[in-house]
C-alpha cells in the first residue's frame, strides 16, 4: 500500500491547474475567434453602406457640377508627326506672296486695258465726227460766197445756181459718211420697216398700198434707219358714187 507523499500530492495539483488554465484558455480562445467572425459581416455591410453612400453623393455632386468635360486631347505622337515643318510652311507663305502679287499685276493690267479702250472708244469717236465735219466745211464755204454774191450783185439766179452747189456739196459729204436715201418715189409699194404713212387718201390712178406722195425724206446709216421716209398711201380707187361726182364736177366745170 503506497501513501501519497506531500510532494506527489503537489505535482497532482499543478497538473489539475494546468489543465483548467488549458481549458480555460481555449475557452477564451473560441469566444474571441467567434467575436472575430461575429464582427467581419458587420464591418462588412458598414463598408458596403458606406460606399453606397459616397457613390449617391458623387452622382448628386454630377448633377449640380453638369456633364463633365471632355478630356482635352493631348498631342500624341501621331499629331506631332502631322505638324507641318517649318520649311513647308516658308514655302507655303512664299506661294501665297508670288500668288498675291501675280494677282495685283493682273488686276494692274486689267484697269489699264479697260483705260486704253475707252480713251480709244473716245478717240473713234472724235475722228467720226472730224471726218463728217471735215467734208461739211466745203459746202459752207459755197453757200457763203454765194450769200455775198447774190446780196451785191442782187442776182437771184446765181444764188440759185450757189445753193445748189451747197446742196450737192452737203449730199456728197454724208454720202462719204455712209448716209443713204431711202426710195419712196410715187408708186413704190409701203414698207412700214422704212416708210412712215402720214395719211391715206383714195386715188383712181394708183393702187392701194402704193405711195402717192412723198412729204420728207429718210435716211439710213447702213442697216440703221435714222428717219422714216413720211409718205401719203394711197387707199386704191374712190366708190362708183364718189367716181359719178367727179364727173360731174368736172362736167359743170367745162360748161363753165
Amino acid at each position: 500500500m503506497t501513501h501519497n507523499t506531500p510532494k506527489n500530492n503537489e505535482s497532482e495539483q499543478t497538473r489539475l491547474l494546468k489543465k483548467e488554465a488549458e481549458g480555460k484558455g481555449n475557452m477564451e480562445n473560441e469566444s474571441k475567434v467567434k467575436n472575430l467572425d461575429s464582427a467581419k459581416p458587420a464591418k462588412k455591410s458598414t463598408r458596403k453602406k458606406q460606399t453606397r453612400k459616397e457613390a449617391q453623393e458623387k452622382t448628386r455632386a454630377k448633377a449640380i457640377e453638369g456633364p463633365e468635360e471632355p478630356p482635352k486631347a493631348t498631342k500624341g505622337k501621331e499629331e506631332q508627326d502631322m505638324m507641318v515643318p517649318a520649311t513647308a510652311l516658308k514655302e507655303v507663305e512664299a506661294q501665297r506672296d508670288e500668288y498675291l502679287q501675280l494677282s495685283q499685276r493682273m488686276r494692274a493690267d486689267l484697269e489699264n486695258y479697260r483705260k486704253r479702250v475707252l480713251r480709244r472708244q473716245e478717240d473713234d469717236r472724235l475722228d467720226t465726227q472730224a471726218s463728217v465735219l471735215d467734208g461739211l466745211l466745203a459746202p459752207l464755204d459755197d453757200l457763203k460766197r454765194a450769200l455775198a454774191a447774190a446780196r451785191e450783185n442782187h442776182d437771184f439766179d446765181a444764188l440759185f445756181t450757189g445753193l445748189e452747189m451747197v446742196q450737192q456739196g452737203f449730199w456728197k459729204a454724208l454720202a462719204a459718211s455712209g448716209l443713204e436715201v431711202i426710195v419712196a418715189a410715187p408708186g413704190v409699194m409701203f414698207d412700214p420697216k422704212v416708210h412712215e404713212a402720214v395719211t391715206q387718201l383714195p386715188h383712181p390712178e394708183v393702187a392701194a398700198g402704193l405711195i402717192v406722195e412723198e412729204i420728207a425724206t429718210g435716211y439710213k446709216l447702213g442697216e440703221r434707219i435714222l428717219r422714216a421716209a413720211k409718205v401719203v398711201v394711197s387707199a386704191g380707187q374712190p366708190a362708183a358714187k364718189e367716181n359719178q361726182k367727179h364727173k360731174t364736177e368736172n362736167a359743170s366745170e367745162k360748161e363753165e
